[in-house]
């Protein structure tokens, strides 16, 4: 499924204000080559991932090791469907959930 990169860019920005007004610190990427800088420079508490990264083989086998090491919540393909509430909801929820908080 192909998601605009318009649409990912909604998503990213709902995320950072949504994750923000909650009290986390965000940085956002919707390259995986960008990303996996941000993880090795940053050392982020948690990591949420969005579906279908794309990536070459080795750059994705570097970002899925480096996620290895994280708590991780992925957002499935229906969030950008659902209501921004009800999803960020859920979201905060199981962010909550993987920090033990």
């Amino acid at each position: 499924m192909h998601v605009p990169a318009s649409d990912i860019r909604n998503v990213l920005a709902y995320l950072r204000e949504l994750l923000g007004r909650a009290g986390f610190e965000v940085v956002s990427s919707d390259y995986v080559p960008d990303a996996l800088i941000l993880l090795r420079a940053t050392r982020p508490a948690l990591l949420v991932l969005g579906p279908n990264l794309r990536a070459s083989v080795g750059t994705r086998q570097a970002f899925d090791q480096e996620c290895s090491k994280l708590p991780v919540v992925e957002l499935g393909q229906e969030f950008s469907t659902l209501h921004a509430g009800e999803a960020g909801t859920d979201l905060l929820r199981k962010i909550q959930a993987r920090l033990g908080s």
